[in-house]
């Protein structure tokens, strides 16, 4: 581990001063992580992904949150025997030595301070607490299980298989995280219908203006993403053609049960797995239909038939 700078002290001359805190570069890395994973569990909510793919996300991206904050703002920094602890969240506690009881090691490697019974921080195993450690010693303040500790390590030289130890287990929590990343995009982008460049035909219209097809455009591209996975649209049309061809059903909609009902037609093509959808794989759709209905609140669409007939 990176050893500090104003850590690296004479025995005979015990630094008055010193800060103890994680690696820097990790913060960076895990901040990364944060910022792709957040934006992919944004552009799930967006476009309605599946509950299960919105909820590994936000675990995921709470994980890299948690992590980047906890390197970033974490340290423990002395000043002769007052000790300044910023936690995680950035809250910051002002400790004296004379008040601390004992410091006790983990198994894990992990160093804990006490006073009382009351656990005041832990200092991780990738945390250079030789300073720290050496002032409790020169107070006389108990450290448990530290000669047994320190035995182990002489005997099994504990320090380079430690250092290795956490390098490996640094390298899998990334490719952990990359793989994660990875398999989450691909069910969000791979395995949805592509409507990232539909040439949209907007036409004269005598009964709906611009705004009212596109929202219905909207409505298509939506359903088109979740239902026709694999499938790319490349139009959707409603014009004047468009309007006349299905004039008689969409006033017998709208006679029927007083709602209106807009009919737009789309050209899209599908892949080599269309089959699962009942399509014919590679091929290439022209003037598939799409009939929606006007919203309660008037102001939208909801698709209701996609050329499946009635």
């Amino acid at each position: 581990m990176k050893n500090h700078r104003n850590q690296i002290q004479n025995k005979r001359e015990p630094s008055s001063h010193y800060v103890i805190q994680s690696e820097r570069y990790l913060g960076w890395l895990f901040a990364f992580f944060s910022v792709c994973s957040t934006g992919l569990l944004i552009y799930s909510i967006i476009i309605e992904e599946a509950l299960w793919a919105i909820l590994i996300l936000l675990f995921i991206s709470l994980a890299m949150i948690i992590a980047a904050f906890n390197i970033g703002l974490w340290k423990v920094e002395v000043n002769d025997k007052e000790i300044t602890y910023r936690s995680t969240f950035g809250c910051v506690r002002k400790y004296h030595f004379e008040n601390i009881t004992k410091g006790v090691y983990k198994k894990s490697g992990a160093f804990r301070v006490y006073i009382g019974e009351k656990r005041i921080f832990t200092f991780d195993d990738n945390m250079d607490n030789s300073l720290f450690i050496e002032q409790m010693n020169r107070l006389h303040i108990p450290i448990w299980s530290y000669s047994f500790y320190l035995k182990m390590k002489e005997k099994s030289n504990i320090k380079e298989k430690s250092d290795t130890k956490k390098k490996t287990v640094l390298f899998i929590i990334m490719i952990v995280v990359a793989v994660s990343i990875t398999v989450v995009s691909s069910v969000l982008f791979v395995y949805r219908g592509n409507t990232s460049n539909v040439n949209r035909v907007v036409g004269t219209s005598a009964l709906y203006d611009e705004k009212m097809v596109n929202k219905a455009f909207d409505a298509v591209e939506n359903k088109f993403a979740s239902d026709f996975k694999g499938c790319t649209l490349t139009e959707l049309r409603y014009d004047n053609e468009v309007e006349n061809k299905f004039a008689d059903e969409m006033q017998r909609y709208r006679t029927l049960h007083k709602q209106a009902l807009i009919i737009v037609e789309s050209n899209f093509e599908t892949d080599r797995k269309a089959g699962d959808l009942g399509l014919i794989p590679n091929e290439t759709y022209e003037g598939w239909s799409w009939s929606l209905v006007q919203t309660d609140d008037a102001k939208g669409w909801e698709v209701v038939e996609g050329g499946w007939g009635y």
